[in-house]
């Protein structure tokens, strides 16, 4: 047995430097959802820094609150939005229009993006192109909409949820044009 990163080489003793192990790596399916506040310079100019950040921060807290109510979770929160993750989309999409509408209680208007995809934990780290294709769904959406990718809706289908088509968006940095659709009213 050699020292950790080094190994005894064949017959004439040398030692031989070794690759570190790979670190343990777990996948799975998740549903991520982005959600970001309309005009947020515009508004924190407008506001002070002092009335911005009280609304900011009612913002935030409701948002974290719903996410929670619909069994979600707050990865990160990104300054003037967030980023969960969701076991089902279906949650995920209610839950969204449910912040679109809270926000408008607080004067703000959000719009929201939600992709289902496998992400990987690795080192601590959350990653996978699941977050790249949801935070380009959630950059396409209009002010106080839901968008969702083809997946989200595929996943969804025979639940009470209904959609609009909102066509064939190229989202920067993806192959192709990627069908979107806008959650509405069932």
């Amino acid at each position: 047995m050699g020292v950790e990163g080094v190994t005894q080489g064949g017959a004439d003793g040398r030692m031989e430097p070794t690759l570190p192990a790979p670190s343990a790596e777990r996948r799975w399916l998740t549903t991520v959802m982005f959600t970001d506040v309309v005009d947020s310079t515009r508004r924190a100019m407008a506001l002070g820094d002092s009335r911005w950040l009280d609304l900011a921060f009612a913002h935030e807290a409701m948002v974290c609150d719903q996410v929670r109510r619909f069994r979600g979770r707050v990865l990160q929160r990104l300054g003037d939005g967030v980023l969960a993750l969701f076991r089902s989309p279906a949650a995920g999409v209610r839950c969204g229009r449910v912040l679109v509408e809270s926000a408008r209680g607080l004067g703000i208007d959000i719009r929201v993006g939600l992709h289902v995809g496998e992400c990987v934990r690795r080192g601590g780290q959350v990653r996978g192109l699941v977050f790249h294709v949801g935070a380009r769904v959630a950059a396409a959406a209009a002010p106080g909409e839901v968008l969702v990718s083809h997946t989200v809706r595929d996943i969804v289908m025979g639940t009470d949820l209904a959609f609009v088509e909102r066509g064939r968006h190229v989202l920067k940095g993806l192959p192709g044009e990627w069908p979107l659709y806008a959650a509405t009213e069932s």
